[in-house]
């Protein structure tokens, strides 16, 4: 990646409006890490939904924080005198037309928006659309592709972005760090997530089966979340249904366990495979999930394996041969690879964006 640092003059500072989705707790430590490099934050975001009690975020450091339900915050924005407009924006994706309009409406004044992509490419018809589609929808509203990772990247050069850039997601490693050995934590596998069809959920459970079957002192397997596969968990012998997990409650439970596991058959990234490796947890992730080509080195921080019964058994019982020695080299360079990307490194990345995109405006 260039060099971007020094573009903009030292000393300035940003007012930025960020139109987000429902909030996620890695998001607001991005945005926390923004704002205190001086920037100054609207936050206009998607009200929590369905039955999960989340807890409510500390937005304090924020400007103005809106939970925009009725788009009505979206739509005051758009009826802002210019001298009331923001210098940049982030937009949380492309799909919302009212987000769209702030954005032309930014870009018309040269001013950058960054459009956040977490789809990889797929070649699917419906991509040859949006590329299609670019000129008239996408590029009038942003010039900066904020992207997960490289599958992403390749999705927004095609899509025409001039500035594409990784690092949309990332863990709040601090939080998640833990210096407890592995051999101290709980004899548990961790999977956390909904337990739906694309999280191999039921390809797990199936797995874990045939594992104990085979092994003596097995591994027990801890489930954190809520979904329609539920059911599938009930009565299965060394299956712990821990139900919904508030996520200031996930580090603690990850410091309890040996290695976390997430058999998804979709994944456009997957930030919990970031947060174990921060926590010190060997990853056995299936390579449908995007963030372990970032997070995940195949047989040394952890294993990765195509999502289906056979050979998550074979990941499973390849795991719990390993020695001890073996699996605290793991749990160090997994701590390490996480630390290759923090939240302090998003955040400057992400003002160094807007640095260059105002250079070249």
């Amino acid at each position: 990646m260039p060099d971007l640092a020094g573009l903009l003059p030292p000393g300035e500072h940003l007012r930025i409006t960020v139109f987000s989705r429902q909030l996620a707790p890695y998001a607001v430590c991005f945005l926390r890490h923004l704002a205190g490099r001086g920037h100054q934050l609207e936050l206009i975001y998607e009200p929590a939904a369905g039955a999960a009690p989340f807890e409510p975020f500390d937005l304090s450091f924020c400007a103005r924080a809106v939970a925009d339900g009725d788009r009505g915050a979206r739509r005051a924005w758009l009826r802002r005198p210019d001298a009331e407009l923001p210098d940049a924006a982030l937009i949380g994706g492309w799909i919302e037309p009212l987000e769209r309009a702030a954005g032309r409406r930014l870009r018309r004044l040269g001013r950058p928006v960054a459009c956040g992509i977490d789809n990889p490419w797929t070649g699917a018809l419906r991509q040859y659309l949006g590329m299609a589609a670019a000129p008239f929808m996408l590029w009038p509203m942003a010039n900066i592709a904020w992207v997960a990772g490289a599958p992403q990247a390749r999705l927004a050069q095609r899509l025409g972005f001039s500035t594409v850039a990784e690092g949309l997601y990332c863990a709040d490693v601090e939080a998640y760090r833990c210096d407890q050995p592995l051999a101290q934590r709980e004899p548990a596998l961790l999977f956390t997530g909904r337990l739906v069809s694309d999280k191999g959920v039921d390809l797990l459970l199936a797995a874990y089966r045939e594992y104990r079957q085979q092994v003596e002192s097995p591994l027990q397997l801890w489930l954190a979340g809520t979904g329609p596969m539920a059911a599938l968990a009930q009565g299965q012998p060394g299956v712990h249904a821990l139900g919904f997990v508030q996520p200031s409650a996930l580090p603690g439970l990850m410091a309890r366990c040996r290695a976390l596991v997430l058999p998804s058959r979709l994944e456009n990234w997957g930030v919990v495979i970031h947060e174990a490796a921060a926590a010190g947890l060997p990853v056995l992730a299936s390579r449908a999930c995007m963030a372990a080509g970032r997070f995940v080195r195949d047989g040394e921080t952890g294993y990765l394996y195509e999502p289906e019964v056979v050979a998550l058994l074979a990941t499973l019982l390849r795991f719990h041969h390993l020695e001890p020695k073996v699996l605290q080299a793991m749990s160090r360079q997994s701590k390490d690879l996480a630390l290759t990307w923090t939240p302090f490194l998003q955040a400057e990345r992400f003002e160094a964006l807007l640095r260059q995109s105002r250079t070249v405006a």
